[in-house]
């Protein structure tokens, strides 16, 4: 038994000192430590040979090309692909064949040339356009065209996307019910109940937004005085009811991590991807880490967060440039990317590679155009990716960063809200103003707080918010406690104890 084993051992030792004594091998593998590998599992003598030839591919075309590696592998399955990557992992964990060879086995894994695109939205709550009337798309037409309109003015371009997709749901509503589209109280009023009947509540200043956009779009194509005097009534109600309400996108807001605590979590998803094995899981985690730290600086909409290398993403003067028009104002907007930043983006390029192959897999990606966010087979992801990966990771679309960065930025006063408002590409007066209020109403509340807690003493505030709990109260002579009592704070005894 003992020297059945031991003929083992060197048989599996031969076939190793064989395959290294190979040419593409010399230097790179030894083989007691391979043994050793071997011996614990990690590896096995028949992944070694599937890597080989691997190898053997690469050497001799002199780079890592997807191509020719799945040419030169075509005798090769899936399972020894598979097996040759893990073999790979083990070894050379930190080269950029890794990422290669995952591309080369999602192209020969069933199914893989026939992967569907990504299925439009249904809608459910609104049409399309060329669903509405004649008489609205020529309106909408008109607005693109600059023409003005029965009100004597011209919605911003900006304003036209949103009035349209209010219009799109106002017709919806009014098919849902048996009208015909047209701008009417009847419509209007089927539209205002069908916001109230969502599945998903609407805030009330999301349907007061909606209603001031149908009354924009009414007065533009001539609105009769019934409707205005309708509109004009309910604009008020809702107005109202705004005041009262706390936005629902505050709530989520208020629960965002500091910036500090995301780039931690960034670090962290780093980390676990570089020590993931499975290649799908390790780009979501780099995927992730590089959308919830470069939307900090640069709070896109979700619409402009589609980057691709040499498009909006440049490389000048030896760091990174986001140079694009805003797909909103279709204003330029141009920023350099500080190093710090950076480094995530070159994390993207690198996809788990060693830091010394950056210069030339930063190269392809340019020559390429290859975008920013891919899965783990270079495909693209759907447009709403990174927004994605923000509710997956901090609760919340990445539209929450434009206000996160405002409250952030207003603290520092004035100067601070026009830094703001350049990174969000925010040019109103009125929204500057909008977000001074806030930044002071924000700094006015934490005063406040700071005032009253000063004047807690340290006994009082042990008594009545420390560890304590009800037991460092002060109890009555002869009065006993009951640990499961709730007693709230009295301002008057407080006073008294003084």
């Amino acid at each position: 038994m003992a020297s059945s084993n031991f003929g083992r051992a060197d048989s599996r030792r031969e076939s190793i000192r064989e395959i290294s004594a190979r040419p593409h091998w010399e230097g790179i593998i030894n083989v007691d430590d391979i043994d050793r590998l071997v011996i614990l599992g990690h590896i096995s003598v028949a992944g070694l040979e599937k890597l080989d030839r691997i190898i053997s591919v690469a050497v001799r075309h002199k780079e890592v090309d997807v191509a020719a590696l799945r040419s030169g592998t075509l005798e090769m399955t899936v399972s020894d692909l598979s097996l040759a990557r893990k073999t790979m992992w083990r070894l050379f964990d930190a080269h950029p064949l890794l990422r290669s060879l995952d591309k080369v086995i999602a192209l020969r894994s069933p199914g893989s040339g026939v992967r569907a695109p990504y299925p439009a939205r249904a809608r459910r709550m609104s049409v399309h356009l060329h669903e509405l009337p004649d008489a609205l798309q020529v309106a909408f037409l008109h607005m693109e065209a600059g023409l003005v309109g029965g009100n004597g003015t011209v919605p911003v371009p900006a304003m036209i996307i949103t009035m349209r997709t209010k219009v799109c749901e106002l017709a919806k509503a009014a098919k849902d019910v048996g009208l015909s589209v047209s701008m009417c109280v009847e419509t209007v009023t089927a539209y205002e109940r069908s916001m109230a009947t969502r599945e998903k509540p609407l805030s009330p200043k999301t349907v007061l937004s909606s209603m001031r956009q149908i009354r924009d779009f009414a007065r533009y194509i001539g609105i009769s005085p019934d409707l205005e005097e309708h509109l004009a009534a309910r604009l008020r109600l809702h107005d109202a009811r705004s005041l009262r309400s706390v936005p629902q996108k505050e709530a989520k807001i208020a629960k965002l991590p500091t910036y500090s605590d995301i780039f931690g979590l960034a670090l962290d998803l780093l980390g676990r991807a570089a020590a993931m094995a499975h290649p799908r899981r390790a780009q979501h985690l780099r995927n992730a880490a590089v959308a919830l730290t470069l939307l900090c600086p640069f709070p896109l909409r979700v619409a402009d967060t589609q980057l691709r290398f040499g498009d909006q993403i440049r490389w000048e003067g030896g760091e990174y440039w986001l140079r694009f028009h805003v797909s909103k104002t279709r204003r330029p907007f141009n920023a350099p990317v500080i190093p710090v930043f950076g480094f995530f983006l070159d994390q993207l390029i690198l996809q788990g590679a060693a830091s010394e192959h950056l210069t030339r897999l930063r190269e392809d990606c340019f020559a390429r155009g290859r975008a920013l966010f891919t899965n783990y087979d270079d495909t693209d992801v759907h447009d709403r990716y990174p927004s994605y990966l923000w509710s997956k990771y901090l609760g919340t679309g990445c539209h929450a960063a434009r206000t996160h960065l405002h409250d952030s930025f207003g603290r520092l006063g004035t100067r601070g809200v026009e830094l703001a408002m350049a990174a969000c590409d925010h040019r109103s007066e009125r929204t500057a103003e909008a977000y001074r209020t806030r930044a002071f109403e924000m700094l006015a509340l934490e005063q406040a707080q700071n005032r009253i807690t000063a004047g807690i003493f340290d006994a009082e505030w042990q008594a009545y918010f420390g560890d304590g709990g009800v037991a460092a109260l002060p109890l009555p002579d002869g009065a006993e406690c009951d640990p499961s009592d709730e007693i709230s704070p009295d301002p008057l005894r407080m006073e008294d104890a003084k």
